[in-house]
């Protein structure tokens, strides 16, 4: 009888054994929390691989960067930015070329006229020296001089060389 009073209340005395149900629910609490830490573990442990951990990282920043790289704000800041190295540059030049002016140095605009006259002036008088050779193989073929250039003759054309000038202009 003292056994079925023990197994019924907990103790022989009669009154309830508090410590079953504290036991209970801490023993059921630990297990539950084991199984959990467990699968939170196994979990990690996948997460933790460090190429995956790396290259969700990567994945991350590129997208961050994007983000910011695509913003209103940013793309503003870097507009005024390029427009304000724009218009430093713009006044550097000037004051370079006014500094150049004042000093009597020349100027790449200046030289590059320059080319251009030169160019011009050599085709002018390759025209004139064009001219001066038709002359001059006529007056050979009127006089009648062999070797004056393109006669029927088969004379052979002078050789272009320097010319040598007369006195006279």
């Amino acid at each position: 009888m003292a056994d079925e009073r023990v197994m019924r209340n907990g103790t022989e005395s009669g009154r309830e054994d508090v410590s079953n149900p504290v036991l209970a629910f801490w023993t059921d609490y630990f297990t539950r929390t084991g199984e959990q830490s467990k699968a939170f573990f196994e979990g990690l442990h996948t997460l933790m691989d460090p190429q995956k951990l790396q290259q969700r990282w990567m994945e991350l920043m590129a997208e961050s960067f994007e983000d910011f790289l695509r913003s209103p704000a940013f793309l503003e800041m870097m507009r005024q930015n390029l427009k304000t190295v724009t218009d430093l540059k713009k006044a550097q030049d000037k004051a370079l070329e006014e500094m150049a002016r004042a000093v009597g140095f020349p100027l790449a605009s200046d030289i590059h006229g320059l080319f251009e006259r030169m160019a011009a002036l050599e085709r002018a008088l390759m025209v004139r020296l064009e001219a001066v050779e038709a002359r001059v193989e006529a007056l050979g073929e009127k006089l009648g001089v062999e070797g004056a250039g393109g006669s029927a003759e088969g004379g052979a054309k002078p050789k272009r060389g320097r010319v040598k000038r007369s006195g006279r202009r």
